[in-house]
């Protein structure tokens, strides 16, 4: 991807600049000779005009089909040409002719009945294999999903008594996938988003439960209940809600069984850049919460989608400044909707304590690719013609002011020449100065 900096845009104005200031000061000295050559009486100003005004659309032609240089990349065509099938002779051959078997002799003492008996019976013997093969294997473990599954939830309600049975649930598909179960990438990812509503459910309920027990202490015994065993009542009250720890035990296991699950192939292997779709993985950088790693992921992917809108159509988005989506047309959640295909919520240990990153998968087909080209170019444009407009007016800007000056030198009878000979060029280059200085 070729791109232009600060330094080049800059150097390309400075020179634009610098051709402007030599034509401005060679017709101000231009005007000066004809002045000081000629008599006043046989001067005219429609020679100037004329002569300003080729300079003016000779500048504004050249800026407007040299403000902006496209390249267009012609991708090789691979052609293919089927190459004739070649055939073995030896292969085809006939194979060679095969003795016939003699007949088997008749066995003497056995009847037809039998013979025909030996003849159609099964040379291997199924239900004697199979009762064989049932008696010989050894059973260890579970034989069926079924059978795991109600192992997993009797060691886990040993384990865990206090844990919700969503949260046991949940856990019994962790242990299924640890233990070699075949998980799909969808059911990890149900998997990953019960693990974090199961933890929100119980800090809420946690919280909820500590808020219920700092208000039945706070709150005030009433006055009419003289009964000794009322506050043994509010004691007890206060003992049963106050927070379980086997909550704790529960998030710890869902912590580390969200950090032990497999992550997806594309998260490990990057994907290759071949084909017609080109695929990225854009990380965020580690926050506490999702959120944020999805806020600072959006702004990476737009970055290179805009990116990607710059290579293709073979012209910066912008001369002065960055663009962005917004710029181009493509602003709201546009990467989101039509370019992400994938993301994955990551659990890291850091010195701070646990933080999430999120690994988002965008693809670019070729309908997005033609949209990015034709938004970057039509956008391109736009810069384009702005360029030249400003261009246009400050030339004739300063071709302006210049004739209001050489009006002032007439009018004072040549009094202010000088002084008008060294200052208005002085002038000049401290604008342009200022110019050049306000755009970096």
């Amino acid at each position: 991807m070729q791109s232009i900096g600060p330094t080049e845009i800059a150097g390309g104005k400075l020179s634009f600049m610098a051709i402007i200031v030599l034509v401005m000061l060679l017709a101000f000295g231009v005007g000066l000779m004809s002045r000081m050559l000629r008599p006043k009486s046989s001067s005219s100003p429609v020679g100037w005009f004329f002569l300003l005004g080729m300079a003016l659309v000779g500048m504004m032609f050249f800026g407007f089909f040299t403000v902006r240089v496209e390249r267009h990349f012609q991708a090789p065509v691979e052609i293919v040409t089927p190459m004739p099938q070649i055939f073995d002779a030896e292969s085809i051959a006939a194979p060679p002719p095969v003795a016939p078997v003699p007949p088997q002799p008749i066995m003497a003492g056995e009847s037809i009945e039998e013979m025909w008996k030996k003849l159609t019976a099964p040379r291997i013997n199924l239900e004697q294999v199979a009762e064989t093969a049932t008696s010989d294997a050894p059973r260890v473990g579970p034989s069926s999903p079924q059978e795991l599954t109600e192992a997993a939830k009797v060691i886990l309600s040993a384990s865990l008594p206090g844990a919700d049975p969503f949260t046991q649930g949940w856990l019994v598909n962790a242990a299924k996938s640890i233990l070699g179960m075949p998980v799909s990438e969808q059911e990890q990812l149900e998997l990953h988003q019960a693990a974090v509503e199961a933890l929100a459910t119980n800090e809420q309920s946690a919280s909820a439960e500590a808020t219920s027990a700092a208000a039945a202490v706070a709150a005030p015994a009433p006055q009419e209940a003289a009964d000794p065993f009322a506050h043994s009542a509010d004691a007890m009250t206060v003992s049963t809600t106050t927070p379980q720890p086997q909550h704790d035990a529960a998030n710890l296991v869902i912590a580390e069984s969200i950090a032990a699950l497999p992550k997806p192939d594309w998260v490990l292997n990057p994907p290759k850049q071949i084909g017609n779709v080109r695929k990225f993985v854009v990380i965020s950088d580690p926050y506490l919460t999702a959120e944020e790693c999805r806020q600072d992921a959006d702004e990476k992917m737009q970055n290179l989608a805009l990116n990607r809108a710059a290579e293709l159509s073979g012209a910066a988005t912008r001369r002065n400044g960055a663009a962005s989506l917004a710029d181009l047309g493509l602003g709201g959640d546009y990467v989101r909707r039509e370019l992400c295909t994938d993301e994955y919520v990551d659990v890291i240990d850091s010195s701070v304590g646990e933080m999430r990153k999120t690994y988002s998968l965008v693809e670019f087909n070729e309908a997005q690719d033609a949209l990015l080209i034709d938004r970057a170019r039509s956008y391109s444009r736009q810069e384009g013609l702005l360029d030249v407009t400003l261009i246009g007016g400050g030339v004739l800007a300063s071709i302006a002011t210049l004739f209001g000056l050489l009006k002032v030198d007439t009018w004072t009878r040549g009094y202010y020449t000088k002084r008008l000979f060294l200052g208005v060029p002085a002038a000049i280059i401290t604008v342009l100065t200022l110019f050049v200085v306000a755009g970096k």
